[in-house]
């Protein structure tokens, strides 16, 4: 049983603020590029933008995380977050939308990296790989359920109405975390705190587990930026039955994160848990290579990454944190950076080379192998090491 169970909830609000100022507007892609004279390509970029400055400020404000605790700097990123939705609402062209993305970007780097901080805080070794799991059930359920939200914003009252909805939902976690959420930082944890990034870096473990967790939110983040153009131009679905496809997917992420993780992890343990995602994950890209022509081929190997996704990023990072006991805010920020900054720039690289929406996501997808070869061979290698 977990202690501490009142975080959850703090928790929960807050690791939901940056997925959904990526998700939540998807289906209003379409109408966007109508509004603002704004390319497919211009769309894409607005996700791949924001995750960029999301992955810049949580290097930005490690230092203040743990300087000045968790508490403050949360409240500072939803006010920020809180702006930045007003302001798109508003926005009279792409380059203006751009840019403020990149600045909510910054503003979610601030709850996002707190989460994990937090976690750390009040959460022992035992708890910590399961609530990470859990949240990573929040994180992967809210990719698929806030397009179908945005998908009825958007037909009912028109665009801007999804960074309406965003804008409320940041009024209401300022006043939840203003009012409920205690200083969960110790002072005592402030050892070490001047560590440069390259000290964390050089810890093998920390930069494998990582990657590992950059290379999963690589292939969520290739995933929502691509699957509006796909499904809703290039296969001609209604907003409606786009919705239709993302519930599903976000029922598979919402029971693979929530239950089946935390089940497998106190089963089989950590890194067995993060093996079976990976090769599900893995599996996902081979079938992705075959034709996407239909919305039913196309999502069901998306369906199979999701219940991988909900396995390995949830477990990737808490193996990747697990060594450290000390400058927790610069270990989760820099985590985050590489996790959703590196994500960010990955998915931007790829789509430089204007592959089609399925093939981007299978490079994605298949990108993990070597990760899994490196998991099994590694411990192989061990085994016999110790026969001898």
């Amino acid at each position: 049983m977990l202690k501490n169970k009142k975080y959850i909830y703090h928790l929960i609000l807050l690791v939901a603020l940056w997925p959904l100022a990526i998700d939540i507007y998807l289906p209003a892609f379409p109408d966007i590029g109508i509004a603002l004279s704004a390319s497919a390509k211009e769309l894409k970029s607005t996700v791949t933008f924001f995750a960029i400055g999301f992955g810049i400020g949580q290097l930005v404000l490690s230092r203040f995380i743990d300087q000045f605790g968790r508490r403050q700097i949360a409240l500072l990123g939803i006010s920020l977050y809180l702006l930045c939705s007003v302001v798109q609402i508003y926005a009279p062209t792409i380059e203006a939308l751009v840019f403020f993305r990149v600045v909510q970007g910054l503003s979610a780097a601030a709850t996002a990296t707190i989460v994990t901080a937090i976690a750390k805080d009040v959460y022992d070794q035992h708890s910590l790989p399961k609530v990470l799991s859990f949240l990573n059930g929040v994180l992967c359920c809210v990719p698929a359920l806030a397009p179908v939200l945005g998908a009825f914003l958007t037909e009912s009252y028109g665009y801007r109405a999804t960074f309406v909805f965003m804008a409320g939902y940041a009024l209401f976690a300022f006043i939840f975390i203003f009012l409920k959420l205690p200083e969960t930082f110790s002072k005592n944890n402030a050892i070490h705190r001047d560590s440069s990034f390259g000290a964390v870096l050089l810890e093998r473990n920390f930069l494998f587990y990582s990657l590992i967790s950059m290379l999963s939110m690589a292939v969520i983040i290739s995933f929502v930026s691509n699957s509006p153009v796909w499904l809703l131009d290039r296969l001609s679905l209604s907003i409606r039955e786009f919705s239709f496809w993302f519930g599903i997917n976000a029922v598979i992420s919402i029971i693979g994160g929530m239950l089946i993780a935390p089940y497998l992890i106190g089963k089989f343990g950590v890194e067995k848990t993060l093996k079976i995602g990976l090769i599900f994950t893995i599996s996902s890209g081979f079938i992705m290579l075959n034709e996407n022509n239909t919305a039913i081929s196309f999502m069901i190997p998306i369906f199979i990454n999701s219940a991988g996704t909900s396995l390995t990023l949830g477990t990737s990072s808490s193996l990747a944190i697990s060594t450290f006991s000390n400058n927790i805010g610069r270990v989760s920020a820099l985590l985050g950076f590489i996790q959703i900054g590196g994500a960010g720039l990955f998915v931007l690289i790829i789509q430089i080379f204007e592959l089609s929406s399925p093939s981007q996501l299978a490079l994605h997808m298949i990108m993990l192998l070597p990760a899994l070869l490196v998991l099994t061979l590694s411990k192989k290698i061990l085994l016999k090491m110790n026969a001898s």
